[in-house]
């Protein structure tokens, strides 16, 4: 299949049009037989006619006036009396076969095709009549029925037919030939707005993505395309600000950290120090550089999920205990301890993930839970079977009012301190990690803020065949109970015992 779209409507219009002229042709050949056919039919018909009226009784007998074919002098014929006797035919080298099987007592009259002596095809009509009788007919016996086969040979209609086909095979040959030369200036005209179209996709550039494609001045079949063009704009556009917002993210967020670590090498070198102050110094260097290589092991995180080259080992995973050991590593971390935490994890709850990227999910969270949350406000942790899996709930009061869309968080390089007061610590990539994970792990991560400012971040993920089957016994053992407290107490017949 050719993938030219010219070429496509210049070969189907061909094709069409050819099996049209065909049908057309076929139309006009069987219309022009079937008109030779009648009347050749009423021709022959006259003729058996006029031979019919040339027999008559008179003092001679049965006698045909052969004066009476003149009409018809191509006209070849046999004529039986009722007793089959043979009573009259024409001359010359053609004659009609015998008529041993003709059904003599029959009175209907009828065309047909027959064969002449020498094989050769003829239409022929069956006359049954009854002659004249003249009035000096001496015969004693009443004057018998003729019965008149005349024929003439189909040769002539034959060579005109045959005639007729050849002259529409070669009108319709020509015809075909000529579709895709007509064709071919025509189809230069279809396709001139997809050309159109191609020129204005030609004339974008990187610089102009908020350019946009106008669908109303495009063909119907073509605004479609159009449209999910402009949509497909838009994402680049889209994904453009965001590669442009990442670069100056990632700039900013390496550019404190080496500015730091070098002006505190610069400072050193001023003059000599003491040994402490050195070692002083080199111990805020691997701090800094620390962060430096935090940030960029996140980044590059980041990229390998998004070429989907993290590798995943699932195995079956204590929700509790892993829970607990991510808990004790951010406490470790936190520059500040919190001052609680709450704990609500179903006895004996598992899941099947790769336990690296479950690990690493729970510490992201955990993390974000104690540097952002309010030092004197508990941090509520729980964990517990659904319907679809383990959900997990990490809730903490946040130390600063959030505003605004907080999904916005899960993007990269967002956070919720606008003015990043805690450049080098935090970058902005925790949730945005978290959320590639859970995803790649077949769950989802959703945050929500409640009364009070409670932020919480809620992690659905798929867990054990067993563990769905616990979360859908315990939902069917509680349906009763629920029921029974939502349904109206029916109405004692005791008497109320007397208030004292």
């Amino acid at each position: 299949m050719t993938s030219s779209i010219r070429a496509r409507v210049l070969i189907a219009s061909t094709l069409v049009i050819s099996l049209v002229l065909l049908v057309a042709g076929l139309a006009v050949y069987a219309l022009l037989r079937n008109g030779l056919s009648r009347q050749f039919d009423v021709s022959l018909m006259a003729s058996a006619e006029g031979l019919a009226r040339a027999f008559e009784y008179d003092s001679r007998g049965l006698h045909c006036d052969r004066e009476g074919l003149e009409g018809a002098p191509r006209a070849i014929f046999r004529a039986w009396n009722t007793a089959g006797s043979v009573v009259a035919q024409s001359g010359g080298n053609l004659t009609l076969p015998p008529m041993s099987a003709i059904d003599l007592s029959a009175t209907h009259d009828g065309v047909q095709e027959c064969r002449l002596s020498d094989g050769s095809s003829a239409r022929g009509v069956r006359v049954n009549f009854m002659p004249h009788v003249d009035s000096d007919y001496p015969g004693p016996e009443p004057p018998s029925r003729i019965i008149l086969v005349a024929a003439v040979p189909l040769a002539e209609v034959e060579q005109t037919l045959s005639l007729a086909a050849r002259q529409l095979a070669l009108a319709l040959l020509g015809g075909v030939l000529l579709a895709p030369l007509v064709l071919w200036p025509v189809t230069r005209l279809v396709v001139r707005p997809v050309e159109a179209i191609a020129s204005r996709i030609s004339r974008l550039d990187v610089a102009e993505l908020d350019a946009r494609l106008d669908p109303a001045g495009c063909p119907i079949e073509l605004r479609p395309i159009v449209q999910r063009l402009n949509e497909t704009i838009a994402r680049l556009e889209d994904a453009f600000q965001r590669e442009r917002a990442a670069t100056a993210n990632i700039a900013h967020e390496l550019r404190t950290p080496l500015a730091g670590l070098r002006a505190t090498i610069e400072l050193a070198t001023t003059r000599p120090r003491a040994t402490d102050y050195y070692q002083q110094t080199l111990a805020e260097c691997r701090q800094m550089t620390a962060e430096l290589e935090t940030l960029v092991e996140r980044v590059l995180l980041l990229s390998r999920l998004d070429a989907g080259r993290l590798p995943q080992n699932p195995e079956r995973i204590d929700v509790g205990g892993l829970l607990r050991a991510c808990w004790d590593e951010a406490v470790r971390r936190a520059p500040q301890p919190p001052s609680g935490v709450r704990w609500d994890i179903d006895e004996g709850l598992t899941l099947t993930a790769d336990r690296a990227c479950a690990r690493q999910v729970l510490r992201n969270l955990l993390a974000n839970a104690v540097d952002h949350g309010a030092p004197d406000k508990p941090i509520a942790i729980s964990a517990a079977r659904s319907a679809a899996g383990v959900e997990l709930r990490i809730a903490n009061t946040s130390a600063r009012p959030v505003g605004g869309d907080v999904q916005r968080l899960k993007q990269r390089f967002v956070q919720q301190d606008e003015n990043r007061s805690r450049t080098g610590r935090n970058a902005g990539l925790g949730l945005s990690i978290c959320d590639e994970l859970v995803r790649q792990m077949g769950g989802e991560l959703s945050l929500c803020v409640g009364a009070g400012d409670r932020f919480t971040a809620v992690v659905s993920l798929p867990g054990d065949p067993g563990e769905r089957g616990k979360a859908a016994a315990a939902a069917l053992v509680s349906l009763p109970m629920a029921v029974s407290r939502l349904a109206p107490a029916a109405p004692s017949s005791a008497p109320s015992p007397a208030k004292t």
